[in-house]
């Protein structure tokens, strides 16, 4: 989604301690333990999941 980006220098990669070595193999969600989302941020979880799987 972003390799174009980033090769040509638009986009800089930030904590790449983090980085995974193969571009576009996982997308990791981190979120607070609690049942209570906003509708905005599982909407987001939830199109992540379909079109990340």
């Amino acid at each position: 989604m972003v390799a174009e980006d980033l090769a040509a220098g638009r986009l800089h990669p930030l904590l790449d301690a983090y980085r995974d070595t193969q571009v576009g193999t996982a997308i990791s969600i981190l979120r607070p333990e609690t049942l209570l989302l906003p509708r905005r941020v599982r909407a987001l979880i939830d199109y992540l999941v379909e079109h990340f799987p």
